[in-house]
């Protein structure tokens, strides 16, 4: 009786197979009673036993369940392995293995299987310009018992991505909206009443699609300023081959777009200053992706120098200089922001930061200087680096300070005052000649003179008299500020006292009187000295006295009388006179006469006073080594004969 076992194998029996290698050598070495494996495929069935001992030969023999059609087959003592061929696929088989020794049975032992669904000529076709996949096979064939379906399974081959599946019934399947440019494993699964046979697989790359845009473009400045640099790496969805990337740039790019097979370009031959709008597109054999857009500026460089600069004096402007230039050429897009004006002299430097123009008046200098005045343009990047100057003066104007310390020479006289000064300290242009004046309350007189020089004797002055002396410097465009002194004439000795006169004389007395000198209406008598002929000093008397009588006389005796006047000057020329005492008859009738008269000369007296008091108010100071020498000359002169 046939010991039936049903066992449910899946799959297609491969010898190769590690795990059917195994079943294989597990049954070559058992000593156990007859075992048997049988692994359905769908038209062939494989067979493995196990080695019964003492057994010769094996017989295999096979046959439909339904109708029994079959057939069988003899192996030596050595095989443990059949493969049953050209079977009907989805078909119940009843297939056994005995061993046999010497035509005697020693063991047997049988199984029920069933051939399974199988597809064939699996082929995937990529769509060429669609990332769809094409998938046809040959179905199982009509023959046997199969009521069969078929699943379609997909999936990247390198990582997590689009994978799907499908069941159909048909022999053919398009696989759609899958990423272009990808290699994807696709399988076909027969099913027959939910068993499913052996997939067969196949790998195929989906069409070459456009590309992605480029990623992490980035925009630098290169090694001149009239280029930038432009660098990116290839787009995270490639969607085929990357066979060259496209760059165009505005304004002032190409007309068509630069081509290059690497991730960097230079734009070269760009404008200064100047934001450029960049796009990077990739490109397949399909064509350009969308572009990476992106920004640069060039760099900006120092603009240049101005040109043509002019500065000009500017008459009757003497604090002003005009000036005009030609602006510096703009590099680029690398527009003027400014102009700086710098100015400089001796003791002074100044700059002026302006808007952009072509003119400008500097004001707020200093009359005839000679400046240094330079003009630079002025844009983000900084200023010319070698602007032009010009040397200018500005106009004349009158003197800005007065004459240097004003003063009076060692040659006045009584008559003259010499002074003389130094130029002012700021002249403001070429001095012509300096103007003097002199004035004093004493002399109600001003008068001006010029010279060229800085030295002046002023001539024709009273003496004992303060003035007031003015100097000041001038220029073509007027006078300045004056410097000024005070001085005052020398004294002078005076001249002899005028009407002197006996007014009355006795036996013993002779009665003088006399009036002012000559007037020098500054110069002062401090008092007046009166001498005769017997006397061995001179009578010093106030300035107010005009009369004088002389007493102790010797009667009947002719004396000469000597009157100066005094002042700082020393003794002026004296006035003499010669009177005689009377005898005793004509001291009478002077008695007589003399009482008529002396009224009258005390009040001509008394006059004579009053008059010299308000005349002489103002005296002078006189050197008083030149006054002795002075007296001693009138003493001398005048005096020495008594």
């Amino acid at each position: 009786m046939l010991l039936l076992l049903l066992v449910e194998v899946t799959g297609s029996y491969n010898p190769l197979h590690s795990d059917q290698n195994d079943v294989y050598d597990h049954y070559r070495v058992s000593n156990k009673a007859l075992e048997m494996k049988l692994v359905a495929n769908s038209i062939t069935i494989d067979v493995i036993w196990n080695i019964v001992e003492n057994a010769t030969k094996y017989n295999i023999v096979w046959s439909e369940v339904a109708n029994g059609k079959g057939g069988n087959e003899t192996v030596n003592s050595s095989t443990i392995f059949y493969t049953i061929e050209n079977l009907l696929q989805c078909t119940d088989y009843l297939v056994s293995v005995e061993a046999v020794q010497d035509g005697m049975q020693l063991e047997m032992e049988g199984d029920k299987t069933q051939t399974k669904p199988q597809v064939s000529a699996l082929r995937v076709t990529p769509l060429m310009d669609e990332p769809t996949l094409m998938v046809t096979w040959i179905p199982v064939s009509t023959l046997g018992n199969c009521n069969i379906t078929y699943t379609v399974t997909w999936n990247y081959t390198s990582n997590n991505g689009d994978e799907g599946t499908i069941n159909t019934s048909e022999a053919y399947y398009n696989i759609t909206d899958l990423s272009y440019y990808t290699m994807y494993k696709v399988c076909v699964t027969s099913l027959e009443e939910d068993i499913a046979a052996a997939p067969i697989c196949k790998t195929a790359r989906t069409a070459t699609g456009i590309p992605g845009p480029p990623t992490n473009v980035l925009v630098s400045a290169s090694t001149t300023p009239k280029s930038l640099v432009v660098e990116w790496d290839p787009p995270d969805v490639t969607n085929g081959l990357i066979t060259n990337y496209f760059v165009t740039w505005s304004p002032d790019g190409p007309s068509e777009p630069i081509i290059t097979n690497e991730t960097t370009y230079t734009l070269t031959g760009l404008q200064l200053c100047t934001t450029y709008n960049i796009s990077v597109s990739a490109s397949t054999s399909k064509g350009s992706g969308t572009p990476s857009d992106t920004s640069g500026t060039t760099q900006a460089v120092a603009p240049g120098s101005p040109t043509d600069l002019h500065v000009a004096m500017m008459v009757n402007q003497s604090d002003s200089l005009a000036m005009n230039w030609s602006q510096a050429e703009v590099q680029g897009k690398c527009d003027i922001t400014g102009n700086i004006v710098t100015w400089s002299a001796s003791n002074t430097d100044n700059q002026e930061m302006i808007e952009p123009t072509e003119n400008y008046t500097i004001t707020g200098l200093d009359p005839w200087t000679t400046y240094n005045v330079c003009v630079s343009a002025v844009n983000l990047e900084g200023q010319s680096s070698f602007p032009p100057c010009v040397n200018q003066t500005t106009d004349e104007d009158i003197p800005g300070s007065p004459p240097q310390n004003v003063r009076v020479s060692g040659t006045s006289t009584a008559r003259s005052i010499s002074v003389e000064w130094e130029p002012p300290v700021s002249p403001n242009g070429v001095l012509l000649e300096y103007l003097v004046t002199r004035s004093s309350v004493d002399d109600s007189s001003s008068f001006t003179i010029t010279t060229p020089g800085t030295t002046c004797t002023l001539s024709g002055l009273l003496p004992c008299t303060t003035y007031t002396i003015v100097v000041s410097a001038t220029t073509s465009k007027g006078s300045g500020p004056p410097g000024d002194t005070i001085a005052a004439t020398d004294p002078v000795a005076l001249e002899a006292p005028r009407n002197l006169t006996e007014s009355q004389h006795t036996q013993t007395n002779i009665t003088v009187t006399w009036t002012s000198p000559p007037d020098e209406p500054n110069c002062v008598v401090t008092n007046y000295l009166l001498r005769w002929n017997d006397t061995m000093e001179s009578l010093s008397l106030s300035p107010s006295i005009y009369k004088y009588t002389i007493t102790d006389l010797t009667p009947a005796t002719t004396y000469t009388i000597f009157v100066a006047a005094e002042n700082e000057a020393g003794i002026g020329t004296a006035a003499v006179l010669e009177a005689s005492t009377s005898s005793e008859k004509d001291a009478r009738v002077w008695i007589i006469v003399g009482s008529t008269v002396a009224g009258l000369v005390v009040l001509t007296l008394l006059l004579v006073a009053v008059i010299a008091v308000h005349t002489n108010k103002k005296r002078n100071k006189a050197k008083n080594k030149a006054n002795r020498q002075m007296y001693d000359i009138v003493r001398n002169v005048s005096f020495s004969y008594l």
